[in-house]
């Protein structure tokens, strides 16, 4: 009975060992829990601290970015509302430039209209006027024509005169000469004299013929050319606009 209760000591000692032992690995156990939930909780705080930090700067960052998107949306509504108020502008700048383009080939059309029925009244009163001095032309010619055949006429008219009279001169010189051998007296001394006489007038009516003549034939060229270069001028002119016709020079028949 003895050994029952020492063997029941030892057991008890033993147990309670086991027992001290089995306590310490649980507090030991335990620490390892808390100092491990420890390290947990100071970890999940330092990540919590970590992401509360990085979420404060990602806010700040949306922040910033969302000022400046706001930033931007203003320039841009800025801008769009300039360029809208300037295309206003530009479409009414336009509008009044088509505006006066319209008017300015409307009045471009009304003068070219004007100009054109102006050359055609300029171009009929330039061929009027050049059938009229045609005409013109036409009877100073023909006038001129005639006064230069009657001036022929008339010139050989006086030399065919001339001719007699000088025929009828010398006839008159020769008897006269034929007479020279008798005594001469005063009436023959005169009739001879006056024989002379009409011989010279006689030359000096001929040659007065001819100069007329010639005066007429140049006066007729003169007048013929002046009225040519008339004419030229005013068929160059022609396109002038409305010019008076030129007025006519006084003819060779007066």
């Amino acid at each position: 009975m003895a050994v029952n209760l020492s063997l029941g000591g030892a057991q008890r000692e033993a147990l309670r060992t086991e027992a001290l032992s089995l306590e310490t690995q649980a507090e030991q156990q335990r620490k390892a829990l808390v100092h491990l939930r420890n390290s947990e909780d100071q970890s999940l705080r330092k990540a919590n601290e970590e992401y509360r930090q990085q979420v404060s700067k990602e806010a700040v960052a949306g922040r910033k970015t969302l000022d400046e998107m706001r930033e931007v949306r203003k320039a841009v509504h800025s801008k769009l509302r300039l360029a809208k108020a300037a295309h206003v502008n530009e479409t009414a700048a336009a509008s009044h430039a088509l505006a006066r383009a319209g008017q300015r080939a409307l009045t471009a059309r009304t003068e070219n209209e004007n100009w054109q029925a102006q050359a055609a009244r300029t171009e009929s009163a330039a061929q009027a006027m050049k059938q009229r001095e045609q005409e013109t032309y036409a009877i100073v010619q023909d006038s001129t024509n005639g006064r230069v055949a009657q001036a022929k006429d008339l010139a050989n008219d006086r030399l065919q005169k001339s001719s007699l009279l000088t025929q009828h001169a010398q006839e008159q010189s020769a008897k006269v000469t034929q007479h020279a051998i008798k005594p001469l007296d005063a009436k023959e001394q005169q009739f001879h004299r006056h024989a002379q006489i009409q011989v010279g007038a006689a030359q000096r009516g001929a040659d007065l013929a001819k100069a007329d003549m010639y005066v007429e034939q140049a006066k007729a060229g003169r007048y013929n050319m002046g009225l040519v270069r008339d004419l030229q001028r005013n068929a160059e002119a022609g396109g002038g606009g409305g010019a008076p016709p030129p007025q006519k020079k006084k003819t060779l028949l007066g």
